[in-house]
């Protein structure tokens, strides 16, 4: 599957401000504008991934479904000029809920591998937060650990 990459379908694009469950689930201020990007990535005609994503309107400007259905990260750096820096991300296995039944490929699997991820530009800025909820038949995650001596 490696050298598979899945498709997007980009299912909703809305600008919402953030309230307090939102910032706490998030780590974007409370008041934030952001455009939350909802896709399912296609693989194989099986929808096998569902991300939930919420952008910072701000650094984000014109970041629409129909950019989201090629690749938001190519817009980012190719358009905006956005340098990406680094990424957090949190690995968990949770029970699969109604809306990733309803949106993903999932008859016989109970649970996902659920991807969380808070990314940074360059300057520092929190500009994304993403989950991204995995088959765990398909789902691989590779890492590499880099030890600077102080």
């Amino acid at each position: 599957m490696s050298s598979m990459i899945p498709k997007p379908r980009a299912r909703a694009s809305r600008t919402s401000s953030s309230d307090e469950a939102l910032a706490e689930l998030t780590g974007h201020p409370i008041g934030s504008r952001l455009i939350t990007v909802e896709r399912v990535r296609v693989l194989n005609g099986r929808a096998l991934i569902l991300d939930r994503s919420y952008f910072l309107a701000d650094a984000v400007p014109g970041l629409t479904a129909e950019v989201a259905e090629r690749s938001i990260y190519d817009y980012l750096e190719g358009v905006l000029g956005m340098v990406i820096e680094t990424s957090k991300r949190t690995i968990t296995v949770e029970r699969a809920c109604a809306h990733d039944a309803e949106l993903l490929d999932i008859e016989g699997v109970d649970y996902l591998a659920v991807m969380r991820s808070q990314t940074f530009d360059s300057q520092g800025l929190m500009f994304e937060y993403t989950e991204s909820r995995h088959r765990p038949d398909t789902f691989c995650f590779h890492d590499t650990a880099t030890r600077s001596r102080l």
